[in-house]
């Protein structure tokens, strides 16, 4: 997948793992997603809004995630 990095919504220390974070708004401009280092992330999926919370974060999504989702 090719895509443009564009914004930087923030990062952190994730709270279950540990690891630093950072959460970067992109802008899909061709292919197939997929992981680039399955060894830092297990799995991708596209997700509808409302599924995000139910199946995915349901602990709620990163503030900064959140208002950028929300100005969408």
């Amino acid at each position: 997948m090719n895509a443009l990095a564009g914004m930087e919504l923030g990062e952190r220390i994730h709270p279950d793992t540990g690891r630093r974070i950072a959460y970067v708004a992109c802008t899909v401009v061709e292919g197939v997603a997929h992981a680039a280092s399955p060894r830092e992330v297990s799995a991708i999926a596209w997700a509808a809004r409302d599924e995000i919370h139910h199946q995915y974060v349901p602990r709620g999504l990163f503030p900064p995630v959140q208002a950028y989702l929300d100005r969408r």
